[in-house]
């Protein structure tokens, strides 16, 4: 399991920074191999991203046929937004927040 964090610092920063820039984290875990909250905070982050990318991917073309798809489209961003800030608020507090499925995937690996 991944230790939650009571001290502030630098991997908090960066793991916050990383859910807006996912490649930022996985950078400083070359450098930083042994610091599991940073190590969790961008796997997550990178999944994460990943799945938004398919999530427009498979709306994204639909937007234009369809009014109602255009509609959750931006619904959708919205929440993931939403989602994305709670995620950095979580990690700048040196929390761990798993998200549902993808927060178990992403604990298996660390």
């Amino acid at each position: 399991m991944v230790e939650q964090k009571t001290s502030s610092g630098n991997s908090n920063l960066i793991a916050a920074v990383g859910y807006l820039i996912p490649i930022i984290p996985l950078l400083f875990l070359l450098a930083k191999k042994d610091d599991k909250f940073l190590k969790f905070h961008a796997i997550q982050a990178v999944v994460f991203a990943i799945v938004i990318f398919a999530i427009y991917a498979v709306l994204g073309p639909a937007i234009k046929k369809s009014a109602i798809v255009g509609s959750i489209f931006y619904f959708l961003f919205f929440v993931i937004l939403l989602v994305l800030i709670f995620l950095m608020y979580k990690a700048a507090k040196g929390e761990v927040y798993k998200l549902p499925i993808i927060g178990k995937l992403c604990e298996k690996n660390v």
